[in-house]
């Protein structure tokens, strides 16, 4: 990899609200930023991610790649819906 730096975003845990969890994310784009990759359930402490409002935020200008592994069984969702550029099942 030449050039490519991944930047963290760190979530609150316990998070409150939507808001919170977006915000995290977004503090971490930058006009550098080219992907923003967010997965819909964590896999460490299972918070869903509000990523309907991740990806309104940052589309079309940032594509991102919704993972939703984890999704499958645990909430509903047409990942197909969120309008994401990528999405990963």
């Amino acid at each position: 990899m030449s050039g490519v730096l991944v930047v963290v975003a760190t979530i609150p845990f316990p998070t409150v609200s939507e808001s919170e969890a977006t915000d995290a994310v977004l503090s971490r784009v930058t006009r550098a930023t080219r992907l923003a990759m967010v997965d819909h359930v964590t896999s460490g402490t299972a918070i869903v991610m509000p990523v309907d409002r991740i990806v309104a935020a940052l589309e079309p200008e940032v594509p991102v790649l919704v993972d939703a592994a984890h999704s499958p069984g645990m909430v509903p969702l047409d990942i197909t819906e969120t309008g994401a550029s990528f999405t990963g099942r």
